[in-house]
């Protein structure tokens, strides 16, 4: 114990020296993350929790991010559903939170969160979480963020594209391209349905290569076929540009 307590007097001692560098400091904190017992995660927690103290908390922050120990994941919870912080830091909490020690009621507290999550990277950082925990609950919320009109384009795009990650079915995103109007959402399926490459997806995809509504999702199905394992898909393309 006595040990374990000098290491955490140096470590925090060095973590906290701004005359010290960076490189240091940041193996300081990262010291007190392996003391034994998980010794140092209190002092972690008070760093990261300091509304001045800038790079020393947001590092402090990503240490406990890394960490499993149920004090950590308590910090993380109130983090990532408070959602006060700079987008770079709540995306690094957002990030701990979601994965190594992640369950779905985690996951599930990102996306219950998810309105509050007005940064790129934060928003990067829940739709990542989602797709890699998956699940059909996470599937279902990647694709009505697909086809949310409400939110960005951007977002729209990256929740198509984790969905398959997350065990999207070819059917899913089917559906979902059917009744969307938006060419830049739709083009977005049509990359994930290449992804996929089953027969159903190729079916689809030439489906949207002979009829699609518009010149510009034509074009995408085409450019995806061309990337297909599908036998039938070179006869099938030949004649597509002919009657273009």
């Amino acid at each position: 114990p006595f040990a374990n307590r000098s290491r955490h007097d140096t470590s925090l001692s060095l973590a906290t020296d701004e005359s010290d560098n960076r490189s240091v400091r940041n193996q300081a904190l990262s010291s007190l993350a392996r003391l034994s017992s998980d010794a140092g995660i209190p002092e972690l927690i008070k760093l990261a929790g300091d509304p001045n103290g800038g790079w020393v908390a947001r590092t402090a922050l990503s240490v406990i991010a890394q960490s499993g120990d149920p004090r950590a994941r308590d910090y993380l919870r109130g983090v990532v559903t408070g959602a006060t912080l700079p987008d770079e830091a709540l995306a690094a909490a957002i990030r701990g939170f979601g994965q190594d020690y992640a369950t779905a009621s985690d996951i599930k507290t990102l996306r219950n969160s998810w309105a509050k999550y007005t940064g790129l990277r934060s928003q990067d950082a829940a739709i990542s979480a989602a797709a890699e925990f998956g699940g059909t609950d996470n599937v279902g919320w990647l694709l009505s963020l697909g086809g949310d009109m409400g939110t960005t384009s951007a977002v729209r795009r990256r929740a198509i594209a984790s969905s398959t990650r997350a065990g999207a079915r070819t059917a899913d995103l089917v559906k979902l391209y059917d009744r969307l109007t938006d060419s830049d959402t739709k083009g977005a399926i049509i990359s994930a349905l290449a992804q996929i490459d089953d027969r159903a997806a190729t079916d689809k995809l030439l489906a949207i290569a002979r009829d699609g509504e518009s010149s510009t999702v034509r074009r995408r199905a085409i450019s995806a076929l061309e990337r297909s394992s599908d036998p039938r898909v070179k006869e099938a393309l030949a004649g597509i540009v002919v009657s273009r």
